[in-house]
């Protein structure tokens, strides 16, 4: 009985003073990430960068010393470097990103960054799997509506064109008389229809934003191609493809340029094709 009492005092002795050396750790972590965040204000991102993988090692569980290593990881990334991005560096972002996920599935701003990292690697499936979760957690804040309009857009703007290019359809000649118009109205429906409703209601939040009138516009007026066989509403989305690109040029004359930061940005109109 003895043995039994002292054997489990030293179990407590040893859970208490794992616990003591834990806390110390998560202290020590915490320090290393006051530092790093000294150095990213300067401009330091390596040494920030240095300091937060410290903390990591300090604390393997901490979900912002995860989240920090891959915040300066992306900042350092660079995808469109050339002659290429740092594999290193970018691979780490990703790593990073995905701890931070496991560790708390419902981390909006690790979900809404590794989206907008994904997308700028091409990566369209993964980056707008992401941004719906961030979505669903947020479902008020206007970049992520507005980014999930503009991965529709991108989903939506190749096929129509596409399909014009290949019907040989000139810039004055809309799809909606072409016997393709069907299968490309069918295709992208959904799509124009949450995208136009995700934008009005970015529009509602963020009042007057020349990227979500953009958006709009060209989404409008790309809609107005599989109006089919129906030429008073191609005409009906012609006119307001025109009304919000009149809009968004007002508002970036009054209140300029309101760009949100890890989400695609607004297309430019749809080319003329010749």
């Amino acid at each position: 009985m003895r043995n039994r009492t002292l054997r489990l005092l030293g179990a407590l002795s040893f859970a208490l003073a794992s616990c003591r050396s834990a806390k110390v750790h998560v202290s020590d972590a915490e320090a290393e990430l006051t530092v790093a965040s000294a150095a990213r204000e300067k401009g330091d991102f390596r040494a920030a960068l240095e300091h937060a993988q410290k903390a990591v090692v300090l604390a393997p569980r901490m979900i912002q010393a995860h989240f920090t290593v891959g915040e300066i990881a992306d900042v350092m990334c660079l995808p469109n470097a050339q002659p290429g991005p740092d594999d290193r560096t970018c691979g780490l972002a990703i790593e990073e990103y995905k701890t931070t996920l496991q560790l708390n599935p419902s981390h909006g701003e690790a979900l809404k960054d590794f989206a907008f990292l994904l997308f700028q690697f091409g990566k369209s499936d993964e980056s707008e799997s992401y941004y719906r979760k961030a979505l669903a957690l947020h479902p008020d804040d206007p970049g992520l509506l507005g980014a999930v309009a503009g991965m529709d857009f991108r989903r939506i703007a190749p096929d129509v064109v596409e399909t014009k290019v290949r019907l040989g359809l000139g810039a004055k000649k809309a799809l909606i008389q072409s016997p393709a118009c069907a299968d490309v109205r069918d295709r992208n429906q959904a799509r124009f229809e949450e995208s136009i409703a995700l934008l009005l209601r970015a529009l509602e939040i963020s009042k007057n934003n020349p990227e979500f009138q953009t958006y709009l516009g060209a989404l409008y007026s790309l809609r107005a191609e599989i109006q089919c066989g129906d030429r008073a509403n191609y005409q009906a989305d012609m006119n307001s493809s025109r009304v919000w690109d009149m809009a968004a040029k007002d508002s970036a004359a009054k209140f300029g340029q309101n760009f949100f930061q890890k989400v695609p940005a607004a297309p430019p109109p749809p080319p003329d094709i010749q």
